[in-house]
C-alpha cells in the first residue's frame, strides 16, 4: 500500500515538474518586461525605481535560463 502512494505521488510530481518549468520561463519573461517598463516610465531621479528595473530584468534572464536548463 505504501508503495502505491509512493508511486502515485512521484507521477504527480514528475507531470507537474514540466509545468513549472514553463511556469518559471514566463514568470521570466514578465519580469522582463516589467523590468523594460519601470526604466522607461519612472522618472530617472529615484535611484530605488531605477535600480529596482535592471534588478528586474536580471531576475527575469535568470529564471529563463533556469526554467531552459532544468528542461
Amino acid at each position: 500500500m505504501e508503495q502505491k502512494i509512493e508511486r502515485t505521488v512521484d507521477n504527480r510530481l514528475e507531470r507537474m515538474a514540466s509545468g513549472l518549468y514553463l511556469y518559471s520561463i514566463f514568470c521570466g519573461i514578465l519580469l522582463i518586461i516589467f523590468g523594460v517598463i519601470i526604466l522607461f516610465k519612472k522618472r530617472r531621479d529615484n535611484k530605488f525605481v531605477f535600480y529596482s528595473g535592471f534588478v528586474s530584468i536580471a531576475l527575469g534572464f535568470i529564471a529563463i535560463i533556469s526554467g531552459i536548463v532544468q528542461m
